[in-house]
């Protein structure tokens, strides 16, 4: 299988403590509870979810990391069914991780931006 297609719990803690801006005991949480409802599938029926947990999937909706999906099914008496899931957006999840790696860098530098050019070119 394809290393690109699993999210690992690292990957997840720094997209949602970049993206959500929580502590990373938070996001220590959180990734691991869509780590566990999720498991090895891409999505996962929105009645597994408890209240609380539902909160955290709409902040995680909000950040783009799982978005919600409809599938209408006819029954037997020509009824119609709606399954409501919640699909894991992997690529939003990486593309996430990617932009906070970014930022920090670009932190970094400008720290260096911040020191006079003379305090590196010193003649001892």
């Amino acid at each position: 299988m394809n290393e690109e297609c699993f999210i690992h719990r690292s990957e997840l803690v720094k997209a949602i403590e970049g993206r959500l801006k929580v502590e990373e005991d938070d996001a220590i949480k959180s990734a691991e509870l869509v780590l566990n409802l999720f498991g090895f599938e891409d999505r996962v029926i929105d009645n597994f979810l408890e209240t609380q947990d539902r909160q955290i999937f709409y902040a995680l909706e909000q950040a783009g990391f799982v978005r919600p999906e409809t599938e209408e099914v006819t029954l037997p008496d020509s009824r119609a069914w709606r399954i409501h899931y919640w699909v894991l957006q992997k690529s939003a999840i990486k593309n996430a991780l990617i932009s906070t790696k970014s930022s920090i860098v670009e932190r970094e530098k400008s720290i260096y931006d911040t020191i006079p050019k003379e305090w590196f070119f010193r003649n001892s």
